[in-house]
């Protein structure tokens, strides 16, 4: 699997940031696209949790293989879809006890924390 990364074996700070917005949007369009069209997958938390693990997981695929033209092996996806879900329930839960409202600060805190246990299972 191919990485963004520099000759030096450092994660580009470029990338770490489209990577984090890529996430940012990601998590508010399909958070209102569920609070709109999916009230009850947004007022289960299990579901809400899955639902916006999967999208994640989907959009980070598709944007790998047009950036990178590298085909998404089955079970990477399969482990960056649990790490995704697993980051996002961490992270919403961490924000929700910090009492993090549902602004941008959310959704930027999510993200980076998406990004960072994503970064984390990828060097395993």
């Amino acid at each position: 699997m191919a990485r963004h990364r520099h000759k030096s074996g450092s994660i580009s700070l470029k990338w770490a940031f489209v990577w984090i917005v890529i996430f940012v949007l990601t998590i508010w369009f399909f958070t209102e696209f569920a609070i709109a069209f999916l009230p009850p997958v947004y007022a289960n938390q299990i579901f809400y949790v899955v639902y916006i693990g999967i999208a994640i997981s989907i959009v980070a695929a598709i944007v790998r293989n047009v950036t990178m033209h590298a085909q998404v092996v089955p079970r990477d996806f399969i482990v960056f879809l649990c790490a995704h879900i697993f980051a996002f329930w961490f992270f919403n839960l961490l924000a929700s006890m910090i009492g993090i409202p549902r602004t941008i600060f959310y959704y930027i805190f999510t993200a980076i924390g998406v990004y960072v246990i994503a970064q984390i299972v990828r060097r395993m």
